[in-house]
């Protein structure tokens, strides 16, 4: 929802937020519908070519993209082809994904700092910053122990629990504390009559009632099912102390017992702390 905020100041376009966001919506489910057949149809290829069931081709995770999808390609006719395909799109994908993340948090920051950021290449300069930073970052999750890491960043920061929450606090910051009508009317650069005009209680039901009452659920179905992160196919799991840091990122350093599993036992407590094995190079 932020980000799709932060996109429309770049439009010189009629755009409004509500019906933008539904049919974004029907589109998101729609993309994944259909791409439930690419994946399967390409997972059911490999499994009859290995005599396996599809399970055991492959598992979730950053293994499927890198390691099944990679061998697939090499069985089908014209393999240097679909091979160039395949990672001409996994890398328009990153783009496309980091172009709306970075503007996101520079709008945040801009409109934070105005004094400061709103001036001659500014904005520019701190685009860079960003981009940078997280090319830094990304470096650590290329090294030998980088999936481990990546791994983390995915279960912990990118996806489940942490989202629903911004999900729940942008929701209710939208639909209770600022009016529903007004937002609807000024997250449209249609003319006011004509936007609160289109599907106007749909909006209200949804924004006040049905959004609220659902997170929670999700959230909860979230916890309930929460294990710790793990990569598949790999014996070793990252360490305990690097898991409860990002599930409790205040407990874990004033409680050890939740940080490392110590409790009359030293090696459990070496175990722990043991380096990363080495996995290969990730690239």
């Amino acid at each position: 929802m932020n980000a799709r905020k932060s996109v429309t100041n770049l439009a010189h376009l009629l755009l409004c937020f509500p019906r933008d966001c539904l049919a974004l919506c029907f589109l998101n489910s729609g993309t994944s519908f259909v791409a439930g057949f690419a994946i399967f149809s390409i997972l059911g290829f490999m499994a009859n070519e290995q005599n396996v069931p599809i399970s055991d081709v492959a598992e979730s995770g950053p293994g499927l993209a890198f390691i099944a999808y990679p061998r697939a390609v090499t069985m089908m006719p014209f393999s240097p082809l679909w091979a160039c395909f395949f990672f001409i799109m996994i890398t328009l994908l990153g783009l496309d994904s980091q172009f709306v993340c970075v503007e996101s948090l520079v709008t945040a920051i801009v409109d934070m700092f105005p004094s400061v950021f709103r001036r001659s290449m500014r904005r520019e300069m701190l685009i860079l910053m960003v981009s940078i930073i997280s090319f830094l970052v990304g470096l650590i999750m290329l090294t030998e122990g980088g999936m481990y890491v990546f791994q983390l960043f995915d279960y912990y920061a990118a996806s489940g629990m942490c989202l629903l929450f911004v999900a729940i606090f942008e929701t209710v910051c939208i639909a209770w504390v600022y009016a529903t009508t007004q937002s609807k009317a000024q997250h449209c650069t249609l003319p006011p009559q004509q936007a609160l005009s289109s599907s106007s209680g749909l909006w209200i039901t949804e924004q006040l009632l049905l959004a609220p009452f659902i997170m929670p659920l999700e959230v909860l179905q979230v916890l309930v099912d929460l294990l710790p992160a793990a990569l598949p196919g790999v014996a070793e799991s990252p360490p305990k102390r690097a898991q409860q840091l990002l599930q409790h990122p205040l407990a874990a350093p004033l409680d050890p017992n939740r940080a490392v599993d110590n409790s009359n036992s030293h090696e459990a407590h070496q175990e722990s702390e043991a380096p990363l094995q080495p996995m290969g190079a990730v690239i």
